[in-house]
């Protein structure tokens, strides 16, 4: 979940200091202090914590600066809040509530959000019609509207409004889409499944995540965030200036706002703990932790690339279950590689270049070693080429776009523009992509750039772009 607003500030000076707790022997902690290093010498993030769990060995590191303005160094337990590593907290209390049968996961989500005093009307949500299984919270299939794209929800973000503020002001706007119909991240749908959360275990979301995940897995310096309360050990979050590229301080935000969807805090110590008691079957049951990680599916039969609160992309050309985050002044990365038993938890103190992502890959593949991904790529005629050559649209993450496909004699390009918007619909101002991108043939109608898959129907009247993170579907103009 990333929500931020950027200020302009005075550069502040970076110191490189760090704290250890890990196998001095280990061959691969010279490695990661490498690559961590890397980036903080950059000069664009304040601190970096890094904990891995491999074999019989474990690493918990901090570098850099937890404060900047008191040159307080990063301790290996330093608190960060995770954001969107809360998500697959909240869709295991959403499955461990179904086992225990409190919860029908293919029932309507009305059935849990009923009339009460969270919803403005007490008739309960506003599904507009449709019928939204509660696993589709989970997945982002829902097609309910994210609050976090909306300009209009903006000035929520710093008041602690009650719950129908917000509610009511995503409720009341059209669907992206049918529920199961494509797949678009949805900060909404997992905030409604806070309030589910809620509703059937009697108990606020803070405590049950508490009650059931952090005290019994001894995670000590985990907890709902809080901007009130004293930690020791907390690490101050940091913006990036758009304009100049400084560091300054975080935009305010909250945490009623992000609530099940972004609200934890935690360290890389008790992230790793996480990993792998979820993973290793000390949370949920064989099954319902098989379910957890069992990918989402669209009303067509298409197979996602996320499961419930958890990415399934490849990470270093290997099988990965994993999810980021990202809230003002704070950026994540919660990574296990099923197969080697690995996991990588890195978490970033500075909204900006530096990702967390790209370093916990990094550090998995000095780890594991490199895997050459033995990709083919077939070449089109002139003739085909120009077939492809259309303009498509639809709505993304956040916005309706144009997605205009090319042929530059040799390659089919593509490039995103906004779609100019009428008055009163809710999307947020993203930014249009610079420079047209090249697409490589996979064959079958299938080109990738990168981790994003482009599907083109046999007709060429549909274009689907799989994310990972999402599913879209746009129709050719």
């Amino acid at each position: 979940m990333r929500l931020f607003h950027i200020k302009n500030s005075l550069l502040l000076t970076l110191l490189f200091i760090g704290c250890e707790s890990s196998p001095s022997g280990s061959k691969w902690s010279s490695a990661i202090d490498d690559i961590a290093m890397e980036a903080m010498n950059t000069g664009k993030v304040a601190g970096i914590s890094v904990g891995v769990a491999y074999g019989d060995s474990e690493f918990f590191k901090g570098y850099g600066m937890a404060d900047l303005e008191l040159d307080v160094p990063t301790p290996d337990d330093a608190i960060y809040e995770i954001g969107s590593v809360t998500k697959q907290f909240t869709a295991a209390g959403i499955l461990k509530l179904a086992e225990e049968g409190k919860i029908d996961l293919n029932a309507d989500i009305r059935e849990y959000l009923g009339s009460d005093s969270e919803f403005p009307d007490k008739k309960g949500y506003n599904t507009q019609g449709h019928i939204i299984p509660v696993i589709r919270l989970l997945d982002h299939t829902s097609g309910i509207k994210g609050y976090t794209e909306m300009p209009s929800a903006r000035p929520l973000f710093v008041q602690d409004l009650p719950r129908d503020s917000l509610i009511s002001l995503f409720s009341d706007h059209p669907f992206d889409f049918p529920p199961g119909e494509q797949m678009i991240y949805n900060n909404s749908a997992y905030f409604l499944a806070g309030l589910i959360i809620e509703k059937v275990s009697g108990k606020t979301y803070s405590d049950y995540v508490e009650e059931n995940f952090f005290k019994p897995l001894g995670m000590d310096n985990s907890s709902y965030c809080s901007n009130e309360a004293i930690w020791k050990n907390r690490a101050h979050g940091y913006d990036t200036d758009r304009e100049t590229g400084e560091m300054i301080n975080k935009g305010y935000i909250v945490h009623s706002i992000p609530y099940a969807a972004g609200s934890l805090c935690s360290t890389v110590r008790d992230l790793v703990k996480w990993n792998q008691a979820l993973h290793k079957g000390s949370i949920l049951s064989n099954s319902v932790y098989r379910q957890m990680i069992t990918p989402g599916q669209l009303n067509d039969g298409t197979i996602l690339r996320y499961a419930q609160g958890l990415s399934l992309t490849k990470v270093a050309n290997r099988k990965a279950i994993h999810h980021g985050g990202g809230i003002n002044g704070f950026l994540s990365q919660s990574l296990y590689f099923p197969e080697e038993d690995l996991t990588v938890v890195v978490l970033v103190n500075t909204s900006g270049p530096i990702s967390p992502s790209q370093i916990a890959e990094n550090i998995a593949i000095k780890i594991l070693g490199n895997i050459e991904e033995a990709e083919k790529s077939y070449n089109l005629s002139a003739s085909e080429l120009q077939q492809f050559s259309k303009n498509y649209t639809g709505v993304t993450r956040g916005r309706k776009v144009n997605v205009e496909i090319n042929d530059n004699g040799k390659n089919l390009t593509y490039i995103i523009k906004r779609v100019e918007e009428k008055r009163g619909e809710a999307y947020s101002e993203a930014e249009e992509q610079p420079e047209p991108k090249i697409l490589k043939y996979k064959g079958e109608g299938i080109f990738r750039d990168g981790r994003t898959i482009f599907i083109f129907s046999k007709k060429l009247d549909e274009l689907r772009i799989d994310f990972g993170g999402g599913y879209s579907i746009l129709k050719s103009k």
